[in-house]
């Protein structure tokens, strides 16, 4: 973190993700996950049903909250509006740390060449663990190309497309049995992301149908309290904040009849 003359920050001590409702509350799911255990969605009790946990786990989505808030507000400012954020803030030198999926590695190498910086895993707190984005590739079962295009889904898992894939893209795939070590000989500061480390849980989202519009509806909830300076140090109504992002998430599940039991 730099501060100025006038005590201003020139340069985020850590850039955190303030914007974009689906992909914030995702990457505050990032530390909620490390803190508690578990995600924000979790599987629920039926296939295809998904459970919100954050009135379980209530005091410690708070602390989170309040963790966000006070550095951005309070006597532990570490980052500000008025500073470039997230990756491209990262690569041009406004922050000094941020967190982020494998892609932005590349990215800042292309962006910010003079950037020395290193990578590690997530930080250890009741748990330890990396979030995985899945893509499902698939094909129609009354498809009249389905064979070939079973065929095309298999040769994108195949070593070489999957070289292309981590070498252009900079995302890692999440194959067991492929090879990548010339890759991380070459590129050492993907190993913090790729290699295996004891205790790290590598995790999936829970499948669900209303993804987008809970999460992004919960997001814009969650960013308008991160604008909300009144919330420093002020557990009470950070508990409100996190109770609403519970119950517009419920909702919009029972809408759709996926809400667990």
């Amino acid at each position: 973190m730099k501060k100025d003359a006038s005590g201003e920050l020139e340069r985020a001590g850590i850039s955190l993700r303030l914007t974009g409702p689906s992909g914030g509350i995702q990457k505050f799911g990032y530390l909620y996950y490390q803190m508690v255990g578990e995600q924000i969605f979790e599987i629920g009790k039926k296939p295809g049903t998904v459970r919100v946990t954050l009135k379980d786990n209530l005091d410690i989505a708070v602390q989170a909250l309040l963790d966000h808030v006070n550095h951005l507000h309070g006597a532990r400012k570490v980052d500000d509006w008025k500073l470039k954020h997230d990756t491209q803030g990262f690569a041009s030198g406004a922050a000094s740390m941020l967190f982020r999926e494998t892609w932005g590695i590349a990215f800042i190498k292309k962006n910010g060449p003079d950037i020395n910086f290193d990578t590690a895993p997530m930080p250890k707190g009741k748990v330890r663990g990396a979030f995985n984005y899945i893509e499902i590739l698939s094909v129609n079962n009354q498809s009249k190309l389905k064979e070939q295009t079973w065929e095309f889904i298999r040769m994108l898992q195949e070593q070489e497309a999957l070289n292309v894939l981590l070498k252009e893209s900079g995302y890692s795939p999440l194959r067991k049995d492929r090879d990548f070590s010339w890759f991380l000989k070459e590129n050492p500061k993907y190993k913090a992301v790729m290699e295996d480390i004891a205790d790290y849980q590598q995790y999936l989202e829970a499948p669900n149908t209303a993804y987008e519009e809970m999460t992004t509806r919960v997001g814009e909830v969650l960013q308008e309290a991160f604008r909300d300076a009144t919330l420093v140090d002020n557990p009470e109504d950070a508990k409100k904040v996190i109770l609403k992002m519970q119950d517009v998430a419920e909702k919009i599940l029972k809408d759709q009849d996926i809400l667990s039991e």
